[in-house]
């Protein structure tokens, strides 16, 4: 650094020159001591590496003293990483004869570290050659720059973690920033979304609102919060979010746009579109089914029934609405009623098909058959009963005629291990033994008419089905069948079956016999064995290191999938390749004397480097582990290893170097300013970076006084820190000067200000080091900018976002968290997060931070059920990350915790309405169906199945043309039309069905349209009422009333209806009408009796 100050007279000339002609070639020895120690900037002059003059300010800096620093090597205080770089440095500046300057690292004698910018120079010094040093504290600096970069990070991390989007928008409402999360949401890149408008991703409607919602936050500078509108993705689907907006406001006040954060509300919309379909779909159901549906409270009272009971019970909706069940029932069936009830509420368990007799309004008995189950509430306590009615007064007769009908006599089986059975053709069990009552686990009531399929998964059940199929058609027996079943405890099972066809008298196939034998215990013994061999298989193809085995000649003889992928081959090809095949001359031979030396000693290596060329040329690093393999008399037969590619380490490696070595450079346009002035504040000396600093030439700053370059109330400030000076003699450190340039642009520097005296000791002015702080002024800005804009986020977010020690001390959160605990700040700062939890919640959540510590991987979407300070339990989705120290050290974690406890809420809802309803569906005796657009069954209940014959996996699929005629099927596709166009439901239409075993029945269905969420019309739904012997004694009432009973001859209504249509039918045609009279003797006589 070249020194210029001004003097006045012979001296002061003399010394000016000496500075001004400053050289390797000029001794500095000969300039004072003592003016050198006045510039004010850091100086130090070394010799053969060691220190033989050092300023006051390096004293000061670094508290070491003069007489400890002189004699000492001048790199003993550097930091050890950046020692050889300063040497480098400073040898390259003096070779080249350069004035770079570059940034280190100082140890302060209190072991604190100091940052130095320096720039050296070659002079001579008492007749040899010395090297100049000079230098200026930039440590200030280097801390304003590392606590912008952690406030940066730190805050970029929480934007980048919490599952809320977060954007900015200029005052015209395109997009300035976005975090990742809006990015994920919205399907849109990030290049895409920036500079993009709002509405190019609202419709209209939601454009409109958006425009109002920001103009009311710019008229009124208040922030609004809980917007609901609809975004359009880039896909082109609907999402629907919840925001807040806040201005955005610049460090001078300025409106500069608005920013928040929105909330994906898509799911909590759709469950509530979700909830309210399930409601409408299932009352619709009530009110078409003609059992009765009822709902009592635990005392027993009505508190919700549908129309059909009403009628059942010959009660008025008013009058049956609070009535109790023994208002209904005599005392014995209000007994047996109260046992249900109980029975019910003290199991939880359902209760199906009780019959019981009850009193009708107009005191008549009849019969009904109930089913009762629990209803609870969302906490799970018992509240009442709902159940299904039906009328079966009729069926009750029915029921005692079966009763008295013939009893099958059964010879029984008792005597052999193995179990016997018979099924009927719809593979139902009429009868068995007991060997077949142990091997399934069931009782004999619950196996008796239980379907074969039960005890199967569906891939068996299809195959004991062809398996019968082929017995039935061929009528051969099959003998040694493998089957596997389920028993009643879930555990699963394996017999070999012998099945032949069991005919009647008549020689009509009825069904089938069989012999089951247990042989689970050789099926299991088979399957451990395949296990085994599968487990070690699959382990090595799904292990992402490359597993390889080769002979003695290096030739692979095994390779896995994942040392395909890294060599590029195909299994195939591999086989049987030879290491110099995939290696050049030099890394061939550094594996040949691998694999020599594992041969040699039988010592595995590991951690081994070398380079193989892929088979579409290109080169992968690879880091192997080999071991000999040996057969089983010991002898060596080849080498077995794992390979793992570590290529991108490589590059990684490379790429870091690259990093360091571009960092090593030094910044080469910061100086510091030294001047000197008058008592007045006119500058009399200065060096270039003066002029540099304040943009004027030297003529124009020779003679200019400071308050040049400042306002009035900053001249007047440095006015009372110059006159301080002078009064006390004591020079000011650090003092910040706002200051403009000759181009107007202002600027901040830091002045060092001292007195300057002549030699008798007079004050004659001022000197100083000015250095330019602009930078260091706007990065503590942006700083207090980015502190502000991040804690704003915080305090808008509605999600909690908390950060912990390692032991689960909260130790910083948002507001946000304490309205959610109901705790206030300063009874979280320090409390533990089990607190909120029970003992088992409590062991996962530390099992998911552990999880977290070990792995380093965030967790996100973790469900964890916690308690309020009030008692109050609720449901948060957490999201959790590690966090660490500048030196990467684990410190503790960081997340962001949602309050989900409406949508569970509003789940539980809807599982409880889908239970109920899917209950009320079983329950029903008339068949219920859904259907598509096609006529194709999607869904139905056992009810269905039963009346049209057929079983649930083969109703499931099927079209109404399958078990209609073509008559019929017309008919009833003119039907599904006229629904479809008009949306009108229809009740009580007749039609004739065909069942599966061909024999034909009369339903009356009542259909409704379905519909999706949009509202397009997607299939139909409906009930259908075998009506087959009403239909019957419908035609038989008819029959009886045109027809004789004695003789079935037409009698004289039916007569008359014929006579009438012929006699319409002349006249319609205009022909003439004969009518024949025949008498016979004595016929009345034989009629009569």
């Amino acid at each position: 650094m070249a020194l210029k100050p001004k003097a006045t007279g012979k001296a002061g000339t003399k010394a000016k020159s000496d500075l001004q002609n400053l050289s390797p070639k000029n001794d500095i020895a000969h300039l004072p001591e003592n003016m050198i120690s006045k510039i004010g900037i850091g100086i130090h002059i070394t010799q053969k590496g060691r220190f033989v003059f050092v300023s006051p300010l390096l004293q000061k800096l670094s508290g070491y003293s003069k007489a400890v620093l002189l004699g000492e090597n001048s790199l003993v205080h550097v930091h050890p990483e950046d020692r050889n770089m300063v040497k480098e440095k400073a040898i390259k500046n003096l070779k080249a004869k350069r004035n770079d300057n570059y940034e280190y690292r100082v140890i302060k004698k209190n072991g604190e570290i100091l940052w130095l910018l320096e720039m050296v120079a070659p002079i001579r010094y008492k007749g040899e050659r010395a090297v100049l040093g000079s230098f200026m504290d930039i440590t200030e600096h280097k801390r304003a720059e590392l606590a912008l970069r952690e406030s940066q990070n730190k805050y970029g991390e929480i934007l980048e973690s919490i599952e809320e989007g977060y954007y900015e928008v200029n005052l015209a409402g395109n997009l300035t920033f976005i975090n990742d999360a809006i990015i994920r949401t919205w399907g849109y890149s990030r290049e895409e979304l920036l500079g993009m408008n709002y509405r190019q991703f609202t419709d209209a409607e939601n454009a409109k609102t958006l425009f109002q919602s920001f103009n009311e936050v710019y008229r009124t500078g208040k922030p609004v919060k809980n917007i609901a509108w609809t975004i359009i993705k880039k896909d082109g689907s609907s999402m629907h979010v919840e925001a807040s907006i806040a201005l955005y406001k610049d460090s001078s006040g300025n409106i500069r746009g608005f920013r928040g954060v929105g909330h994906d509300i898509t799911e909590r919309k759709q469950a509530e579109e979700a909830l309210r379909q399930s409601e409408e779909k299932h009352r619709s159901i009530l009110e078409s089914i003609e059992d009765g549906y009822f709902e009592t409270d635990i005392a027993g009272n009505f508190v919700l029934f549908n129309d059909a009971l009403c009628r059942i019970f010959a009660y008025t909706r008013e009058e049956l609405m609070g009535m109790n069940y023994k208002q209904y029932t005599d005392q014995k069936d209000s007994k047996k009623l109260f046992q249900v009830f109980n029975e019910c509420y003290r199991t939880g368990k359902p209760k199906k098909a009780l019959d019981l007799e009850f009193i009708r309004k107009d005191k008549a008995k009849a019969d009904i058959a109930i089913s009762v189950s629990l209803v609870r509430n969302m906490q799970g306590e018992p509240v009442g009963f709902r159940g299904i009615a039906r009328d079966i007064t009729e069926s009750k007769r029915s029921e005692e005629a079966l009763r008295q009908s013939e009893e099958k006599h059964r010879s029984i089986l008792e005597n052999i291990r193995e179990s016997y059975f018979e099924v009927d053709l719809a593979g139902n069990y009429t009868f068995f033994n007991d060997s077949l009552r142990r091997l399934t686990g069931y009782s004999k009531e619950e196996l008796s008419g239980m379907n074969y399929s039960q005890f199967s998964d569906k891939e068996t059940s299809k195959i004991v089905f062809e398996t019968c199929n082929t017995i039935y058609k061929t009528g051969e027996p099959a003998e040694g069948f493998d089957w596997q079943f389920v028993r009643k405890d879930g555990s699963k099972g394996h017999v070999e079956a012998s099945i032949s066809l069991r005919k009647d008298p008549a020689g009509n196939p009825v069904g089938f016999r069989g012999l089951l034998r247990d042989v689970t215990e050789r099926k299991r013994m088979e399957k451990e064995i395949v296990q085994s061999e599968e487990k070690y298989r699959n382990i090595l193809e799904s292990i992402e290191e490359g597993y390889f085995e080769v002979d003695l000649a290096g030739n692979l003889t095994f390779v896995n999938d994942s040392m395909c992928r890294i060599w590029g081959y195909p299994k195939e090809e591999m086989i049987g390749l030879n290491n110099r095949q995939y290696t050049d001359e030099e890394n061939a031979k550094k594996l040949y004397q691998t694999f020599n030396e594992v041969y040699r000693t039988g010592i595995s290596s590991r951690a081994f480097d070398w380079q193989i060329i892929r088979k579409d040329g290109t080169v992968v690093y690879i880091e192997a582990t080999i071991a000999l393999r040996k057969d089983s008399a010991g002898k060596a037969i080849g080498f077995k290893g794992t390979v793992h590619n570590i290529s991108e380490r490589k590059q990684m490696e490379e790429a870091l170097r690259q990093s360091e070595e571009k960092h090593r450079s030094i910044l080469e346009n910061i100086r510091e300013s030294y001047f000197e002035v008058d008592l007045a504040g006119n500058f009399t000396f200065f060096n270039d970076s003066l002029c540099r600093l304040t943009g004027c030439s030297r003529e124009e700053l020779v003679g200019m006084n400071y308050s040049k370059f400042s306002d009035k109330d900053t001249s007047k400030i440095v006015f009372k820190t110059f006159n301080k000076v002078f009064l006390t003699g004591e020079p000011t450190e650090g003092f910040d000067w706002p200051t403009t340039r000759k181009d107007g642009i202002k600027i901040y520097v830091s002045a060092t200000i001292s007195l300057r005296k002549d030699p008798a000791g007079n004050p004659v002015g001022f000197r100083g080091v000015l250095r330019d702080v602009t930078e260091r002024k706007r990065m503590e800005e942006a700083l207090r900018q980015s502190e502000e804009k991040h804690r704003s986020i915080l305090e808008n977010i509605r999600e909690s976002y908390f950060e912990v020690d390692l032991y689960g001390n909260f130790t910083f959160f948002n507001d946000s968290l304490c309205r959610l605990t109901g705790c206030s700040r300063e009874e979280l700062v320090g409390m533990n997060y089990s607190k909120f939890s029970d003992k088992d919640t409590s062991k996962i959540v530390f099992e998911t931070f552990h999880k977290v510590y070990k792995t380093g991987e965030p967790s996100e979407g973790f469900d964890w059920p916690t308690t309020r300070k009030d008692g109050i339990k609720i449901f948060v989705s957490a999201s959790i990350s590690l966090r660490k120290d500048p030196a990467d050290k684990p410190v503790g974690f960081r997340g962001v915790l949602r309050d989900v406890t409406e949508r569970k809420r509003m789940e539980e809802e809807l599982r409880q309405s889908e239970e109920r309803h899917r209950s009320i569906i079983e329950q029903m005796h008339d068949g219920y169906f859904e259907i598509d657009l096609a006529g194709n069954f999607v869904h139905f209940n056992e009810a269905a199945c039963q009346t049209y014959g057929y079983n649930k996996d083969e109703m499931l699929g099927l079209n109404y043309k399958q078990y209609t005629d073509r008559e019929t099927g017309r008919k009833l596709f003119e039907v599904f039309t006229e629904l479809y166009k008009t949306g009108i439901p229809v009740k009580a239409h007749a039609l004739e069905l065909i069942r599966k075993d061909g024999t034909k029945s009369f339903n009356e269905i009542s259909v409704s349209l379905v519909k999706n969420a949009k509202g397009e019309a997607i299939g139909f739904r409906g009930i259908a009422r075998d009506i087959t012997e009403r239909k019957r004694s419908e035609e038989q009432i008819r029959h009886m009333a045109t027809h004789d009973t004695l003789t079935e001859l037409p009698n004289r209504i039916m007569f008359g209806q014929l006579l009438n249509h012929a006699i319409r039918s002349a006249k319609r045609h205009r022909r003439q009408l004969a009518v024949l009279f025949t008498d016979l003797d004595r016929f009345k006589i034989i009629n009569d009796t």
